[in-house]
């Protein structure tokens, strides 16, 4: 999630919507730099990998770790500040909730991530009712932004209108992916091919296993759905899905 000095853009990384794809296209386009980060160092043009505050056993509005390709547009703006944001390009990705939801379970499953909640042997439909069971038992389940944020909500990402003090921004739809991204850069005048080797969000849903397909299709006409879409309501909403 870098701060783009050179074409004064932030983008706000949404999990699980392209948002490596954009980083990737914007480094290779020597448009931002890379470099690893040390513990403890928060460089704005570099905001990759993991991130632990020095005073995370003191402060208790800092969490232990952060995953700063994710920081949220309220966590951007604390590290900011008013009046640079009001001077940058805000832009972000977004896309359906219900793909983006089955993607990250495909992507737990295959690397085996036991953040937030295992997947462990779970069917698709079952992951579902623990996640909306565990979602209406603890409130502060997303709390812990190491271990929830490819579950939040993508307004937290990509709402920059409730924000007055954003000024400029654009939204990239993945369903619209590619075109959504030449009219940015045809718009702002600046050349960053996609390279679709480095896409990530789409990467599990390549060939997925035609069981999880069906089910995937099969749950859209169930009551689970519907919690479903009721749980995410304001995405739906927002964003037109």
């Amino acid at each position: 999630m870098p701060l783009i000095s050179k074409l004064n853009f932030f983008h706000v990384h949404n999990p699980r919507c392209g948002g490596t794809s954009i980083n990737s296209a914007l480094y290779h386009s020597d448009l931002t730099k890379l470099e690893n980060l040390s513990y403890n160092q928060c460089d704005m043009e570099n905001l990759y990998g993991i991130y632990k505050p020095k005073s995370a056993n003191k402060v208790s509005h800092e969490p232990k770790i952060l995953e700063l390709d994710h920081l949220c547009i309220s966590q951007v703006i604390a590290r900011l500040g008013i009046k640079k944001i009001r001077s940058l390009h805000f832009i972000s990705s977004v896309r359906d909730p219900w793909s983006r939801f089955t993607s990250e379970y495909k992507r737990k499953l295959q690397r085996n991530d036991k953040r937030f909640l295992d997947v462990g042997n779970s069917s698709l439909t079952e992951y579902l009712e623990r996640f909306l069971q565990h979602v209406t038992d603890t409130p502060n389940c997303f709390a812990n932004h190491f271990q929830s944020a490819h579950f939040w909500p993508q307004h937290l990402f990509a709402d920059f209108g409730s924000h007055p003090d954003i000024y400029s921004y654009s939204i990239i739809k993945l369903e619209n992916f590619s075109s959504d991204w030449q009219n940015l850069q045809t718009k702002w005048n600046f050349s960053a091919p996609l390279r679709s080797k480095d896409s990530n969000a789409t990467r599990t849903d390549q060939g997925p296993d035609q069981s999880i397909k069906a089910e995937q299709k099969a749950i859209k006409s169930s009551s689970l759905f519907q919690e479903f879409q009721a749980f995410y309501e304001r995405d739906y909403n927002l964003f037109g899905y």
